[in-house]
């Protein structure tokens, strides 16, 4: 009986002599690389199984693959070895490489980022590591992929709070962007997204070395492209976090009439119909209300609150877009009614922050942050009309923020001083 290496010498001869991938995708030939693919490998068992699985996606023009197969080539990507290959031209590796990537991209998008399991983003992370091992060492191709799988490790923190995925997020980011030329056209947005991961690391650590960091990082990409470039409004909308983080942590007030200015210029740049202008108009008025916290300007409360429902009515289906987009308007409603609003819209800000907490699912990183917003706006509620159900309900709020919020995140201590504050109001 043929071993799985002589059943796919055979198939990748057959192949060879009329082109027909049949071969290549026969039952027993598939099993066959899974098996070795399944173990470890040698450089030219591993080519054997690039070839079984690759040369179809390339032949067929494939862009999906299931996750067998991508697994397959993904444990063989590491160690196959170019200059031992005895099937695989180089433009055939470079085009297998890239139908890997589509499939790998197709995969992670078969779900809704809301509906996602963890498990999708956790193999699709392995998946651009090892097509960052297909390059040599240094290589930009490399980088690009090593930042693809920052994106996906951050994208997966979001999910599921794993600080071990954040962590690995940044380390690859780092890399990747180290390996990617300023030149490269993508720069600014792999620079802008890098400045983002390391806001929310900022944010778990309250390393302000990390926050400057990211500052630095966005403001270089932003001003690498002109305003007419499409990718303009999405990198001035990414710097609209770190620059306001920095202002709270260090009072610097042109950092945020900064972070206002670009959240402005994120909207004002955006085209009609731009599927961003919610998200946008959402860190608008998170933005402005921090600035009108601080300062006391009704006018950027106002415009806070507009940016918000702005942001909410544009977000109907009940998902984590929402979520932020609620808490955000929550936070702004309740400065607003602090700076002289009036009672009915300390309700408004209530409502919209039950909603927010509703929405956030228990493992999102935001959803501290959420339960904070909603416990100020019941607290406020309490101060002005003395209703003691509110009260109560903003202690349980801050209970849950605390609850869930990790040791070293940025606003516990904010947490603890305000629960402490709302319990020594207690009749």
């Amino acid at each position: 009986m043929p071993s799985p290496t002589q059943l796919l010498e055979q198939a990748i001869a057959a192949f060879a002599a009329d082109g027909d991938p049949s071969a290549l995708t026969a039952g027993e030939t598939q099993q066959a690389a899974h098996a070795l693919a399944s173990g470890p490998m040698t450089p030219q068992e591993a080519e054997l199984v690039l070839v079984t699985f690759g040369l179809p996606l390339i032949q067929l023009s494939l862009n999906e693959a299931s996750p067998g197969e991508l697994d397959a080539i993904a444990a063989a990507l590491p160690v196959f070895d170019q200059s031992q290959a005895h099937y695989l031209e180089p433009s055939d590796f470079d085009r297998i490489l890239k139908r890997f990537d589509l499939a790998v991209r197709s995969f992670r998008n078969l779900l809704d980022y809301d509906e996602s399991e963890p498990a999708v983003f956790k193999t699709s992370a392995r998946w651009y590591g090892a097509l960052a091992a297909a390059w040599p060492v240094g290589h930009p191709k490399a980088g690009y992929f090593l930042v693809c799988q920052s994106a996906t490790l951050h994208t997966l923190f979001h999910i599921t709070g794993d600080r071990a995925a954040l962590d690995d997020a940044v380390e690859a980011g780092r890399r990747g962007l180290e390996l990617m030329p300023r030149d490269n056209p993508n720069w600014a947005s792999i620079a802008s997204s890098y400045s983002d991961t390391l806001r929310i690391l900022y944010e778990q650590t309250s390393d302000l070395a990390v926050l400057e960091q990211s500052v630095s990082l966005g403001r270089q990409a932003l001003h690498e492209v002109p305003d007419a470039d499409s990718d303009k409004p999405n990198l001035a909308s990414a710097l609209v976090g770190p620059l306001m983080r920095y202002y709270e942590a260090t009072g610097d007030r042109a950092a945020g009439e900064e972070g206002v200015a670009v959240a402005r210029l994120a909207l004002q740049l955006s085209q009609p119909g731009d599927p961003a202008i919610p998200g946008r108009a959402s860190n608008l008025a998170a933005a402005a209300n921090t600035l009108a916290r601080a300062t006391g300007d009704l006018a950027l409360a106002e415009e806070a609150v507009e940016a918000g429902q702005t942001a909410v009515a544009a977000r109907e289906a009940p998902t984590p877009y929402r979520a932020t987009a609620l808490g955000n308007l929550c936070s702004a409603l309740h400065v607003l009614a602090e700076l002289g609003g009036g009672l009915d819209t300390r309700h408004r800000a209530v409502a919209v922050g039950r909603e927010a907490v509703d929405l956030t699912p228990v493992t999102d990183p935001g959803k501290p942050d959420q339960a904070d917003s909603l416990a100020q706006a019941l607290f406020g509620l309490w101060e002005a009309t003395g209703d003691r159900a509110a009260l109560e309900e903003a202690i349980t709020s801050w209970e849950l923020a605390l609850e869930l919020a990790p040791e070293g995140f940025l606003a516990r201590d904010r947490y603890e001083d305000r629960l402490a504050t709302a319990k020594a109001a207690r009749p």
